[in-house]
């Protein structure tokens, strides 16, 4: 029996866009950010489509964070040269791991960020945009309910960095195979 559920949360993230110098968003920056979850699913053993809490909790591994592209880190603590963004690499520091950040912006901005304030956006989703963000809360919650059930699943997922504009992501279970 397929049932509809929503979840609706609130996060304060910073980030930047990196793949356009002159934009104002190259600037690092932040939003309260509302992101709206809304899956169709067989209804499992547990009574549940999913646990809310499960879903918040992908949600808030974002909240109070800095969300850098994969792309501008280099795991090997080597910088990794992106000619319009300059350079970014993991640091290692006799009290913690630090992602330090040297970006091209009117001259040089560095940026030394705990690893705990850091979370590193995977690179297959590109640029840390409001349309790639609602993509990686689809494909994360996907795979929750293909987890969960064998059966077919529908998730959409709206992302708001204000008041007035958002970006929405949807996905059928028909197609995740396709776009993962």
């Amino acid at each position: 029996m397929q049932s509809k559920i929503e979840t609706e949360q609130s996060i304060s993230m910073a980030h930047f866009v990196h793949t356009d110098p002159k934009s104002k968003c190259f600037r690092l920056h932040g939003h309260t950010w509302t992101v709206k979850v809304v899956m169709r699913g067989e209804i499992c053993d547990d009574g549940m489509v999913v646990d809310f809490s499960d879903l918040k909790a992908v949600i808030n591994e974002l909240d109070h964070k800095i969300v850098v592209a994969a792309g501008l880190l280099n795991n090997e603590g080597k910088a990794k040269v992106w000619p319009e963004t300059g350079d970014v690499k993991l640091h290692e520091t006799e009290h913690d791991t630090t992602a330090i950040m040297t970006i091209a912006d009117k001259g040089f901005k560095y940026y030394e960020i705990p690893t705990e304030d850091l979370f590193v956006f995977p690179m297959a989703f590109g640029a840390v945009t409001s349309e790639n963000i609602a993509r990686y809360f689809v494909m994360r919650f996907a795979r929750l309910l293909a987890q969960r059930s064998e059966y077919e699943y529908w998730v959409h997922v709206d992302v708001w960095e204000g008041p007035k504009s958002f970006a929405s992501f949807e996905l059928h279970s028909s197609t995740f195979e396709e776009v993962v």
